[in-house]
């Protein structure tokens, strides 16, 4: 599908120069920059080498970065203090499983919500279980690839709005205790999905926008059709002007996701200032674009530019499902719709 293409022909940029792309960045460099310097005269025998510059010693040899261990071993009794949390919460026995958090310990949610200590993640817990918060597929705890201090899997995990994410769980643990725990989606796709549905429910049109493709389109149940991050922005004011609610009634769920984009739903209520109501679908098309990033700083202290490929939003589209006619919702292709 479109929306997963590595890169579009719009993400494309002209450079002059040299391009070097590692992994996902590209470092941009002029080409008077790429000259070589001509090579230094050898002192004249039994001398010693002059510092360069004029300086009256030598600069300290550059000392190479230690390399984090790859596939480092894990630590037995902290995966058996982890696997003993995770047959806990299995078992639905929330209590021992916080029983093995440190008293300090904190826990950060999908939604970058923070809970700290023991006792306030056991009644948080103990509410999403209730209201059917469940875990499947656990892979097992491995060395994070980030920072191997720490520990990770992967697993799905279904929600108390009934969505269903694949997410990663990154834990640490010392002293013979978890000391905390993240949830972080899987893929970054989704990640943009939750960060724009947080940022509509806020009314924050400059957090939306933010998740946005530059030539984002946008598609309304109503057949108004919108492009460009200027326009979608007029379309955020008008909406507020003439709508009276306009809610996420689902959470939005990967129809298709991988590594590089994605397609989610969810079910969309608005209702307007002239008593229209229509239910909907509303779908998110997310893929990587080549964007501008911080600049790197390298080894001999300048800073390079650089470019990323960056989850956006491309397209959104909202389909009309069902509308309250005479008190009760009619499906658009119910001969009483008319």
């Amino acid at each position: 599908p479109f929306w997963l293409k590595h890169v579009s022909d719009q993400a494309m940029i002209a450079v002059r120069g040299n391009v070097s792309c590692y992994g996902c960045l590209l470092f941009l460099d002029r080409p008077e920059k790429l000259a070589k310097p001509a090579p230094p005269k050898s002192p004249p025998k039994g001398e010693p080498p002059k510092p360069p510059n004029g300086n009256s010693t030598l600069p300290p040899s550059p000392v190479k970065e230690k390399e984090r261990p790859k596939d480092a071993p894990v630590d037995p009794a902290e995966v058996k203090i982890l696997n003993d949390y995770a047959q806990y919460k299995r078992d639905g026995n929330n209590e021992a499983a916080a029983e093995l958090l440190a008293e300090d310990a904190t826990w950060q949610t999908i939604y970058s919500e923070r809970i700290e200590g023991r006792a306030q993640i056991l009644t948080w817990m103990e509410e999403e279980s209730r209201n059917g918060r469940k875990n499947k597929q656990e892979q097992p705890w491995l060395r994070d690839n980030v920072d191997p201090s720490k520990y990770r899997r992967e697993m799905k995990v279904t929600f108390p709005s009934k969505a269903t994410h694949e997410v990663v769980q990154i834990a640490s643990v010392q002293g013979g205790c978890i000391t905390s725990i993240v949830i972080k989606p899987k893929y970054p796709a989704l990640a943009v999905a939750i960060a724009f549905a947080q940022a509509r429910a806020n009314n924050d049109d400059d957090a939306a926008l933010k998740e946005m493709s530059e030539d984002v389109e946008w598609k309304a149940w109503d057949g108004h059709v919108v492009k460009g991050k200027d326009a979608v922005r007029r379309l955020f004011r008008e909406q507020k002007g003439r709508e009276v609610k306009r809610e996420g009634t689902t959470e939005f769920e990967a129809a298709q996701v991988n590594e590089i984009g994605g397609m989610f739903e969810r079910s969309l209520l608005i209702e307007r200032v002239d008593h229209i109501k229509v239910r909907s679908t509303q779908k998110l098309y997310i893929k990587g674009e080549l964007c501008e990033m911080d600049p790197v700083s390298t080894a001999d202290g300048k800073q390079r530019q650089c470019w990323g490929m960056v989850p956006k939003i491309v397209e959104v589209r909202v389909l009309l499902s069902e509308e309250m006619v005479d008190g009760k919702w009619v499906k658009i292709d119910d001969p009483d719709h008319d």
